[in-house]
């Protein structure tokens, strides 16, 4: 072979090389690329996940926030704030969270209850009506049962009654129920919910009518009243807003109280 052919064929080899070598790499460079944009986008994905699930979680923890300063306000606003220990004062506030965030669907909604809870019993787990409606959401012992039912509590003992969770829990499904009856209208439950939906009250009102007995009518203002009042002065007034009982001019017929 001459010294010509050889550097032909040498020339060849080599250009057939880098050739295979472009290829290579160009195959290679489409998988890196690929790989890229690949793991840029998972990485996306999770980040505005996760990221989007840490603000959810944080706008969770500044409602919860909210809520737990509302009720400490209408106890505050009631005047009861400080009749009880630290230690029992938490685990009254807790239990109002607890019920309020688990059955309500709105801030609004379990601002309400909780306040409806300082009218109904001044946040006195003892506390027990003319009428015999007992705990802190007030509620009549012979309608307990059918309540829980409707809470997914049923079974209980008649020692649960006056427990606190189990009270307030039963309480808030009660006001959550009437809350659909009443297509949302806050006082009209309020109502039924201390007069009882049997009551001529409540008749009146769901037809449009006036409502004849004055306790009936005044107790939505009384809790219109104590939430205003909490919201003006959180944590402040320890001035005590009136939370008689009221009871329905029905007092057989009474549901709640």
């Amino acid at each position: 072979m001459t010294l010509s052919k050889l550097k032909n064929k040498t020339k060849a080899t080599i250009i057939n090389i880098l050739d295979k070598t472009k290829v290579l790499l160009h195959k290679t460079t489409r998988v890196v690329v690929l790989t890229y944009i690949v793991t840029s986008g998972v990485l996306l994905i999770l980040g505005t996940h996760y990221g989007l699930d840490l603000i959810l979680k944080r706008i969770a923890g500044s409602q919860k926030d909210a809520f737990r300063e509302h009720v400490v306000s209408v106890m505050h606003a009631a005047g009861v704030y400080n009749k009880f220990s630290p230690a029992y004062r938490d685990i009254l506030i807790d239990s109002v969270m607890r019920a309020g965030n688990k059955v309500l669907e709105t801030e609004e909604q379990r601002e309400y209850y909780a306040t409806l809870v300082a009218v109904e019993s001044g946040y006195d787990r003892e506390a027990k009506s003319k009428v015999g409606a007992i705990g802190l959401a007030q509620l009549m012992p012979q309608y307990i049962d059918e309540f829980a039912v409707a809470c997914n509590m049923a079974g209980l003992r008649e020692s649960d009654y006056a427990d606190i969770q189990v009270n307030l829990m039963i309480g808030a499904c009660r006001f959550r129920d009437l809350l659909k009856i009443t297509g949302g209208d806050v006082a009209a439950a309020a109502v039924g919910y201390n007069a009882g939906i049997s009551s001529s009250s409540f008749k009146q009102l769901m037809s449009g009518r006036a409502i004849e007995s004055e306790e009936a009518s005044n107790y939505p203002t009384k809790i219109f009243h104590l939430n205003e009042k909490a919201k003006k002065s959180p944590k402040k007034s320890n001035k005590p807003v009136a939370f008689i009982r009221q009871t329905s001019e029905n007092e057989g017929e009474s549901d709640a109280d």
